[in-house]
């Protein structure tokens, strides 16, 4: 069974493949909305949990078929590891959109959310995915490279686009601030006075 639906065993590993393929596409696009992430995450949470029985219980499986079966698990917890150890967080950031090589196309813009290796971002330009671009932060004037991997074209004239950071672990900062927060709050914890005196 997935998602509700029952497939024999060759059914499933195609298209839990397929679905698997989709998902990793638009957690790269940084554009996937907090109830497509909960989705996501019960998707892969169903596929290791089928898999894990059906290699386990299945006699019926040939030697190559539990290879098969065991390959989509361990892909599907490795995306699962990925997806929550790199979450979306809302933020504006200012940042300057540019093109290589064409210094006309360049634009000042903000960020919707950002990711450790992505983030969405508001733009007038016309981007195709494929598409490569740098990014500055104006606060730090940090650049980085950049591949546009989605394309969400308004009404109004700008579009939300989904970009893949490369070459930076952490462009956003976001592995140092989350281990600030954690010392401010062990931090504040320990000097924290307690409400009630020990009998």
């Amino acid at each position: 069974m997935l998602e509700g639906r029952l497939l024999c065993r060759d059914h499933f590993h195609q298209s839990a493949l397929e679905k698997l393929s989709q998902y990793q596409s638009r957690l790269r696009d940084a554009n996937e909305s907090g109830r497509e992430r909960a989705s996501l995450i019960r998707f892969v949470s169903e596929v290791i949990s089928q898999t894990t029985l059906l290699v386990s219980r299945a006699n019926f499986l040939n030697g190559a078929q539990r290879d098969l079966f065991l390959r989509l698990s361990r892909g599907a917890l490795q995306f699962y590891k990925r997806v929550q150890r790199d979450p979306r967080q809302d933020k504006k950031q200012a940042v300057l959109l540019s093109r290589p090589g064409k210094s006309s196309d360049r634009e000042t813009t903000r960020t919707v959310n950002i990711s450790m290796k992505g983030a969405c971002i508001l733009s007038s330009l016309d981007w195709e995915a494929g598409e490569e671009l740098t990014i500055t932060k104006l606060d730090t004037r940090d650049t980085a490279s950049a591949r546009v991997v989605r394309v969400d074209k308004s009404g109004a004239g700008t579009s939300k686009i989904g970009v893949e950071i490369i070459g930076a672990e952490d462009f956003w900062k976001l592995k140092e601030k989350n281990r600030e927060r954690r010392v401010a709050a062990h931090s504040e914890a320990r000097t924290c006075k307690p409400l009630v005196r020990p009998l």
